[in-house]
């Protein structure tokens, strides 16, 4: 009588909780690849949205100095771009705090 929950303990219970742990541990592992996937991505749009919006910036400064190449060969004054860089590595700053990579 005794040795019957002995057994239905280690051939049914044990293997079923360990299939559940098991399956539990791979679900969690799935949805971190998924989550580190995700915030990769994010972190891309961000970083590329603070060069588009530098480069728009740049073009439509340069349109505002009257350079006359401003599609083509762009140009602005020293301190200009130099306060466009300083936003844009500040807009990139915020991308990697915002979607930091572990």
């Amino acid at each position: 009588m005794v040795a019957y929950p002995i057994y239905n303990y280690y051939s049914n219970y044990l293997p079923e909780r360990d299939a559940q742990i098991k399956k539990e541990q791979s679900d969690k592992e799935f949805q971190q690849a998924v989550d580190k996937t995700n915030n990769a991505n994010k972190l891309q749009t961000c970083l590329n949205l603070a060069d588009i919006n530098y480069n728009e910036l740049f073009t439509a400064d340069c349109k505002l100095e009257r350079n006359l190449n401003c599609d083509t060969s762009p140009t602005l004054s020293v301190s200009t771009i130099k306060g466009l860089q300083s936003d844009r590595d500040n807009a990139k700053e915020f991308c990697f705090k915002q979607y930091p990579q572990n």
